[in-house]
């Protein structure tokens, strides 16, 4: 079963059997042979295209797909690549029903650092900038499961606070003198906490 929502006062928390795990543009359900398009989606020109796109996707039997509204404009590949994903997820899954007795979590849904890397790391993204080791290298190395292109040609870098300082005085230097040429920033600071409350 699925915790969708955890314990409030006396309210104990809210469970299903019906598993889903989301990714950035799609999101699977490994037991349900539906496929679909989100309801926001309103362009009937852009739902016949998407439609188009799961069509062709390799989606195991039995497996449902929904595609998320951030689906909305991105091309083939990229719900190629999340599907895959989101595969390999759910095979995970499975190894550890086979291996673990019940009772036993399974899977726990994304933290801080997971879900940036899933929802916000898009090729618009020129850098990436983290002051903690241990949260770069789980960055680069979800990126490189998403594609290692991308987690070869994405410089990861890893500053302390201080630079942060540095940073933001050359990037409004780039502004003032050569507007064209900016090189969109993207910081994430991850300490322990972080990734404590992420993971609740």
């Amino acid at each position: 079963m699925q915790v969708t929502k955890g314990p409030i006062g006396t309210k104990g928390p809210r469970v299903t059997t019906n598993l889903s795990f989301a990714g950035r543009y799609l999101v699977l359900m490994p037991f349900s042979d539906h496929s679909g398009i989100s309801r926001k989606i309103e362009s009937p020109k852009e739902r016949e295209r998407l439609r188009k796109i799961l069509r062709e996707l390799d989606i195991p039997e039995g497996v449902g797909v929904i595609i998320r509204t951030v689906g909305e404009g991105q091309r083939a590949r990229y719900f190629v690549r999340d599907l895959r994903f989101l595969l390999d997820q759910w095979a995970k899954v499975e190894q550890a029903i086979r291996e673990n007795p019940a009772p036993c979590r399974l899977f726990e849904e994304p933290d801080l650092v997971e879900r940036t890397v899933r929802d916000f790391l898009t090729e618009e993204i020129d850098e990436v900038v983290c002051d903690d080791r241990e949260s770069t290298d789980r960055m680069i190395d979800m990126v490189g499961q998403i594609s290692a292109a991308r987690a070869e040609s994405t410089p990861f870098l890893r500053w302390r606070d201080a630079d942060f300082r540095n940073l933001r005085r050359a990037k409004a230097n780039r502004r003032r003198f050569s507007p064209a040429s900016l090189v969109e920033v993207w910081r994430l600071h991850c300490d322990r906490r972080d990734r404590s409350a992420g993971s609740d």
